[in-house]
């Protein structure tokens, strides 16, 4: 009788441990897929300490160019002109990568994790070390494309498809036939905006 009563309370004890570990990681009313597939409650933490650095409201979709077509259009005439300003508008900001991105994406879960904050960083700088390259070499100067070609299929993480291993065929002084100008299309919601600007300059 001893030993049958020791049994049950140990396993009652671990039913109960069990219990409240799921309850940490998924709280009451909140799926996984609702909280964006942030596996530890550490992640998640992270991740709603990086969105209160965002300003303004929460996007709730993503802002960019209506197809791809007009989107690699804008970025060569944004080259032309040497549009900084352009140029960092067409590509994921702060509160698109938060809310939209960021969730949905390999680097919130194994084995790719990686927080929210260190992910961004590691994004942003290289975008700009990519922009920068582009505004160097081909700022300013006529630049005519003459096509671009990307994967046959997207990637598609949750609501975000992503088109890769895009390259642009364009005629400018020191640019090679086809190259890759920046780090993939993102598409959401029928709308286009780059990833970022990472190269091969």
């Amino acid at each position: 009788m001893l030993r049958s009563c020791s049994t049950m309370s140990k396993t009652w004890f671990l039913f109960v441990i069990g219990a409240l570990v799921a309850c940490a990681e998924a709280p009451p009313g909140e799926s996984a897929e609702l909280r964006g597939d942030t596996t530890t409650t550490a992640m998640r933490v992270a991740l709603e300490r990086f969105r209160t650095t965002v300003q303004g409201m929460p996007p709730d979709t993503l802002t960019g160019a209506p197809d791809r077509d007009e989107l690699v259009q804008r970025f060569v005439a944004a080259v032309q002109r040497a549009d900084t300003a352009a140029l960092i508008n067409m590509t994921m900001n702060r509160g698109e990568f938060a809310y939209l991105y960021y969730p949905h994406s390999i680097y919130s879960r194994a084995p790719y994790q990686q927080d929210a904050e260190t992910a961004w960083l590691l994004s942003k700088a290289n975008s700009e070390k990519g922009l920068t390259r582009i505004l160097q070499r081909f700022g300013g100067q006529r630049l005519e494309l003459t096509g671009y070609d990307c994967a046959a299929e997207p990637k598609q993480e949750g609501p975000n498809r992503f088109w890769q291993e895009c390259t642009l065929t364009a005629q400018a002084a020191g640019a090679p036939p086809a190259m890759r100008w920046f780090g993939g299309i993102w598409e959401r919601d029928g709308r286009y905006k780059f990833i970022s600007y990472a190269n091969d300059l």
